[in-house]
């Protein structure tokens, strides 16, 4: 309850979901381009994408402030470093896929960040 009331919190929570949408608004909509694209079965339907990123983003910027009130000065500091790594990646991704159609280099990120989840 103590997070909530801090306004740190509502910083780094409305910061990040701000620039969410404004990722959001870079890459434009996805168009023909995703409706052309083979999807499994599986797959979600597309109306399902603004609600989890939104969801995504408020997470983002809750682990931010969860990070940035670490104890260990070293530690938070290597750890926002990595936060920020992985948010200029996330922040790209549906640019460079969508709009520039750079499908190999999003299969790239996407193997780096697969494997950083792995270690």
């Amino acid at each position: 309850m103590k997070m909530i009331k801090d306004i740190r919190f509502w910083v780094c929570v409305i910061g990040i979901v701000i620039l969410g949408f404004l990722s959001g608004l870079l890459s434009g909509n996805p168009g023909e381009y995703y409706y052309s694209l083979q999807l499994p079965p599986f797959a979600p339907p597309s109306w399902i994408f603004g609600p989890m990123w939104t969801l995504l983003y408020i997470l983002m910027g809750i682990s931010l402030y969860l990070l940035l009130n670490h104890n260990n000065k070293k530690q938070r500091n290597n750890l926002v470093g990595l936060f920020v790594i992985q948010f200029i990646f996330n922040f790209i991704w549906s640019a460079l896929f969508f709009n520039l159609l750079f499908v190999k280099l999003s299969e790239t990120k996407l193997s780096i960040y697969v494997t950083q989840k792995n270690f």
